[in-house]
C-alpha cells in the first residue's frame, strides 16, 4: 500500500512538473517565458538524466522530460512485485 502511495506522489510530481515546464517555456497561462521552467523536473529523472545526457541538445531535453517515466515504470514494477496475487 505503501509503494501504491508513493508511486501516485510521484507521478503527480511528475505531471505538475511537465505543466511547469510547458508554461514556463511557451508562457501559457500568462506565466513569462523562464530559463529555469525545468528545475522541477530534473531531479525526479535522476539518475537517469545523468546517464542518458549524451547527444544532441534536442535529445537531452527530451531524454530529461521522458526520464521521469523510467522510475514510474520501476515503482510501478516494484509495486506488482511487492503484492500478491489474491490483493
Amino acid at each position: 500500500m505503501l509503494t501504491l502511495i508513493v508511486l501516485g506522489a510521484y507521478i503527480s510530481a511528475y505531471f505538475a512538473a511537465v505543466v511547469m515546464l510547458i508554461s514556463g517555456t511557451i508562457g501559457l497561462l500568462g506565466h513569462a517565458n523562464q530559463a529555469l521552467a525545468t528545475d522541477f523536473l530534473v531531479p525526479l529523472g535522476r539518475p537517469w538524466n545523468r546517464l542518458l545526457a549524451t547527444g544532441a541538445a534536442g535529445e537531452r531535453a527530451t531524454l530529461g522530460a521522458v526520464a521521469p517515466m523510467l522510475n514510474i515504470f520501476l515503482l510501478w514494477l516494484l509495486y506488482r512485485m511487492t503484492t500478491s496475487v489474491g490483493d
